[in-house]
């Protein structure tokens, strides 16, 4: 076995040991600040295995109104209508078709 391995190994043997890490580290002469270190970064077995992916369904962001408004009509000399951007835009239509 490679140096390298070894903490997995004792990090694997404890999780199946049912000790506490200070109580394994004590029985295998183990630093516990470095097992500490090396259970931080070995996943638990099985871990990982069970995750999958789910479907989730996006919907586009809602269009953020901006400071004004969003379209300006001028119908005669000094007449002027403001349309908000939150205004449907089947309404606007509307507007228009009956204007023409």
């Amino acid at each position: 076995m490679k140096k390298r391995d070894l903490p997995e190994v004792h990090v694997e043997a404890w999780r199946k040991s049912g000790l506490s890490q200070a109580e394994y580290c004590r029985q295998r002469g183990v630093n516990p600040k470095t097992f500490s270190g090396w259970v931080k970064r070995e996943p638990a077995a099985g871990g990982l295995a069970g995750l999958g992916l789910i479907p989730v369904r996006v919907a586009p962001a809602p269009v953020a109104a901006e400071e004004g408004p969003a379209l300006v009509l001028r119908l005669a000399p000094g007449v002027r209508l403001d349309i908000p951007a939150t205004v449907p835009a089947r309404w606007v239509a509307e507007l228009l078709r009956g204007l023409a």
